[in-house]
């Protein structure tokens, strides 16, 4: 098999359906397990809601994140900078919709 692992990744290689089908539920099973790492690591945090003046309200909220994939030092690279986009994003757009409404 890891002959023909390689050989999806290449042009003119072929597979049978097996071992495309292990590389397909490998990667989702990898898929599910980064979706629940970030999930618990962005939202299983405290938010504060305190009462403003003229009946408005301020949402205080921090994200942080901890990974234990391994080898860090390469992890970190990646995850350093592709985290920090998510939650900036997510803290945009829950400024954004806030202040809409």
């Amino acid at each position: 098999m890891a002959n023909r692992f390689v050989e999806m990744w290449r042009r003119q290689g072929t597979i049978d359906r097996k071992t495309y089908a292990v590389a397909g539920c490998s990667a989702f099973i990898l898929k599910c397990f980064l979706d629940k790492f970030v999930a618990f690591a962005v939202f299983g945090q405290p938010w504060l809601l305190t009462a403003l003046p003229e009946g408005r309200t301020r949402l205080e909220g921090a994200t942080w994140y901890q990974h234990t994939m391994w080898p860090a030092a390469y992890w970190h690279l990646w995850s350093d900078y592709i985290i920090h986009r998510i939650h900036l994003r997510v803290l945009e757009h829950i400024r954004a919709e806030a202040e809409r409404n």
